[in-house]
């Protein structure tokens, strides 16, 4: 305004009104920007608190080989260290001598680091090789990925026991009794027992030596 008008006293007034206009609607754009960060902020809070672990990975769900030797969880080596089924320890409430043997096998692992298609206790675990990995050393064969382990019968949540599996589209956790589970976060934990996760489908309660 100023380089097109001839200079006179309101000229300068005009292109100052001008620039306090644009001004306010900036202000008035950042105090909405801001708004919703604020709003994106909250959601991002809720999402974190509902999300204990991380989810299944494309390499895990793909069916990634499992190690055929079990591992010593302090040192990573490979050393054969099937359980013996018929020694439940302190597991309370096992439906079979299996199913404890995996719970306890389970235990061991606690502290491994997450793996996106790990199966090594010690090294790295995804949810569905940590439940493999245990129930292998129980002499008990399931499938690799998360969904696969949908099997044996169906349990409903007032009777589980430990041993079960709360399976989910993408990950899988191993109930241990008294309201916890054990599962593959980052990493290897135990969590109160639940059904939500990270908004994937939940299958249900599955009992493989049912």
């Amino acid at each position: 305004l100023l380089m097109v008008s001839p200079l006179n006293p309101t000229t300068g007034a005009a292109a100052a009104q001008i620039g306090w206009e644009h001004l306010g609607r900036a202000a008035e754009r950042l105090t909405v920007l801001e708004s919703e960060l604020d709003g994106l902020a909250s959601q991002v809070e809720v999402v974190d608190a509902a999300s204990p672990v991380a989810p299944a990975s494309p390499s895990a769900l793909s069916g990634a080989p499992e190690s055929s030797a079990a591992t010593d969880p302090a040192s990573g080596a490979g050393t054969s260290t099937v359980a013996d089924p018929g020694d439940t320890g302190d597991v309370v409430g096992a439906p079979t001598p299996e199913a404890a043997a995996a719970v306890e096998a389970a235990k061991t692992a606690l502290g491994t680091p997450y793996s996106w298609g790990g199966t090594v206790p010690g090294q790295g675990l995804d949810c569905s090789g940590l439940t493999q990995w245990a129930y292998g050393q129980a002499g008990v064969d399931i499938p690799r990925t998360a969904n696969a382990q949908a099997v044996g019968p169906q349990v409903p949540m007032d009777e589980l026991a430990p041993g079960d599996l709360a399976v989910w589209d993408g990950h899988v956790a191993m109930v241990t009794g008294d309201g916890m589970m054990i599962e593959a976060g980052d990493p290897v934990q135990m969590s109160p027992v639940r059904t939500e996760n990270i908004g994937m489908g939940f299958h249900g309660f599955y009992r493989p030596t049912g």
